[in-house]
């Protein structure tokens, strides 16, 4: 991948959980602050499944399969396509990717209220919001 930011997917049932700054070595959050020094190559040439119009209402602030079951999770995330809310690779039951796969949806952002990204599990791309509005690396 150009630049400086790698989407790790480890293992693939993984993939998008983590964001590493290759510049720094940051990871998860602190890489999602888009350091200064990153260097990767902007551009417009955005999937066909990217929308930068968000048509669900907000997310909730919780993960509710987890609730149901007494789990715990560790951030969440909003599939762009049907609203639902669930939680990331990084949790221990990753509903996020499980909603992926059992819908078909392939758009989801972060439901982190200072994080500001989409992912595209489709495409396997990312999108962070840049000052003229998001921005992918492509491939």
């Amino acid at each position: 991948m150009p630049g400086g930011w790698a989407w790790w997917a480890t293992p693939p049932r993984c993939r998008g959980s983590v964001l590493v700054s290759a510049a720094t070595g940051e990871t998860g959050r602190d890489a999602c602050r888009r350091p200064a020094d990153r260097t990767h190559v902007p551009t417009k040439d955005f999937c066909s499944h990217f929308e930068a119009a968000t048509r669900v209402e907000p997310p909730l602030e919780v993960c509710p399969t987890c609730v149901e079951t007494g789990a715990t999770w560790v951030h969440l995330r909003q599939c762009l396509a049907c609203g639902v809310t669930a939680c990331c690779d990084a949790s221990p039951n990753r509903h996020a990717t499980a909603h992926h796969r059992a819908t078909g949806h392939p758009l989801i952002r972060t439901a982190q209220p200072d994080e500001d990204w989409r992912w595209c599990y489709a495409d396997d791309r990312l999108y962070l919001a840049g000052p003229a509005g998001y921005e992918t690396t492509g491939d």
